[in-house]
């Protein structure tokens, strides 16, 4: 049994994926950890942390973080590969929730627009457009770091040994599901039975995570506009996969 890595594309059932690991048997650190900091999220309680997220970051850096959970414990985030160092990738567990980016940016939006409370001003001020001009405005703010997020995460799906969940699956394919949860049971050590996964999928369907948010889900917010901007990113995007192992591999030279 090893420690436990959660990442996930934003919006792919990270808190939803927490409770699965919580009910098969692996212990919640309570750390949401990111690129230079981790939230606690027994910090300032469930509201804060659900409203007003900022307020409960402190500052660990992700090897301070992750330094001391112990076998059979969990930490979780959207932790891409090169941001993890040698010791991490062998000694951790690590297991990897993806979803269609497309889909994933808009669920974030609708998280931002109707649930956050510290966002900052220039997202913010555009909250009095409809939702078509509103998500035109996240994609020119948050889309560029969005791109380059999600291709680092998607590194995961090549990395040999990380469980893979498809998150779109899980939620519309029960059979699915469970073979996931039994999955995973095997892959921390933690084994589970058919029954014991059809009911933890049961219990964590009807828990209230912190993501959930409800809309119209037939709205479809990719319009001619937005499909141009994402697409104008993509290929800025290219420029990065030439650009960027280079740097990756530079500030790991710099670390030895």
């Amino acid at each position: 049994m090893k420690p436990i890595l959660l990442t996930t594309i934003p919006k792919a059932g990270t808190y939803f994926l927490a409770e699965i690991l919580s009910e098969i048997g692996a212990k919640n650190r309570h750390l949401h950890v990111a690129k230079n900091h981790a939230e606690n999220l027994l910090l300032f309680g469930e509201e804060v942390n659900k409203f007003t997220p900022s307020k409960a970051k402190v500052p660990l850096k992700i090897d301070q973080a992750l330094y001391g959970v112990q076998a059979g414990e969990f930490v979780f985030g959207h932790i891409a590969k090169p941001l993890l160092n040698e010791f991490a990738l062998k000694n951790f567990k690590i297991i990897y929730s993806f979803r269609d980016h497309k889909e994933a940016m808009q669920a974030e939006f609708y998280w931002f627009r109707e649930i956050r409370r510290d966002m900052q001003d220039e997202f913010t001020q555009y909250s009095d457009l409809s939702a078509q001009d509103h998500f035109i405005k996240y994609l020119e703010i948050f889309g560029p770091t969005r791109v380059k997020l999600f291709k680092f995460l998607d590194m995961w799906k090549t990395e040999p040994g990380v469980t893979q969940v498809d998150f779109n699956k899980f939620r519309s394919d029960s059979k699915y599901a469970k073979a996931k949860i039994i999955e995973i049971g095997t892959d921390i050590g933690i084994p589970v039975t058919e029954t014991r996964a059809a009911e933890i999928l049961d219990t964590c369907l009807n828990k209230d995570t912190k993501t959930k948010v409800k809309r119209d889900k037939s709205i479809n917010l990719w319009n001619a506009e937005a499909n141009k901007i994402y697409d104008k990113l993509q290929g800025k995007q290219k420029f990065y996969d030439v650009v960027y192992p280079i740097y990756w591999a530079g500030k790991k030279l710099l670390k030895v």
